[in-house]
């Protein structure tokens, strides 16, 4: 269980450890045609209360539901750069899911982009 946390949550946070913003520099003697890059520190908080029912083909399965969560500092499409992550209940309790542990479970992130398209983030829920 807590290698799939951690790896869980270390995915999470290399995402957040390279979030970037962009300023224009406004120093008058300055050369404006350049911008200046900063690096701007990010965090996550996950409320361990968050669970979600999901029903498919008459299964259900709860799962701790954090959605639409950003992954930069700063977002310019808020709509675009949040994500979603699920994990099993079951996991939390030191169950199994079809032979699967917390340990050997494989991590699935679900791609909606078609090409080089921009997405917002798929759920769960099958539509």
């Amino acid at each position: 269980m807590k290698s799939l946390l951690s790896i869980s949550i270390i995915a999470l946070l290399s995402l957040f450890a390279c979030t970037t913003s962009i300023s224009q520099n406004t120093n008058p003697n300055a050369n404006t045609n350049k911008l200046a890059t900063t690096t701007t520190p990010s965090s996550l908080t996950f409320s361990p209360n968050n669970y979600k029912t999901i029903t498919q083909d008459d299964q259900s399965l709860v799962v701790r539901a954090f959605e639409n969560t950003p992954y930069v500092a700063n977002p310019t499409e808020p709509d675009y750069q949040v994500m979603n992550v699920y994990i099993p209940e079951s996991y939390f309790t030191g169950d199994s899911i079809n032979g699967y542990t917390a340990d050997t479970a494989p991590i699935f992130f679900p791609n909606g982009v078609g090409g080089y398209m921009p997405a917002k983030p798929m759920t769960a829920e099958r539509e």
